[in-house]
């Protein structure tokens, strides 16, 4: 009896946390900002409609792919034409200079967003 308690109890769990994750999927989904999620190795897991226009990159294309390979923030005070940042450190508030830069997402074929 125990086995078949179990058993029931693992699916209801299973559906439970399928029903949560499609609801994490739909909320996020209809966000008006650009949300990208990644896993630990800084890989992108999740794009929404709103990071696939930003970024050119599609959800399926940009899966597995790092995250400065989709989402490069470029300075464009830059000497060079515009200096990569690290979009973690940009989130985090630490900048390579104490100059305010005027950035933009450079989306997938190099245009700027």
């Amino acid at each position: 009896m125990d086995t078949d308690r179990e058993q029931s109890e693992s699916r209801q769990t299973a559906k439970a946390s399928q029903e949560q994750r499609e609801l994490l999927r739909v909320t996020l989904s209809s966000i008006g900002d650009a949300v990208i999620t990644t896993d630990k190795e800084i890989r992108i897991t999740f794009l929404n409609p709103v990071a696939e226009t930003l970024t050119g990159w599609m959800q399926e294309e940009a899966t597995g792919v790092p995250l400065e390979r989709v989402f490069r923030i470029v300075n464009e005070d830059s000497p060079d034409g515009g200096e990569p940042r690290d979009p973690c450190l940009a989130r985090r508030g630490r900048h390579r200079s104490r100059k305010p830069h005027t950035t933009h997402c450079e989306r997938r074929h190099g245009t700027p967003h």
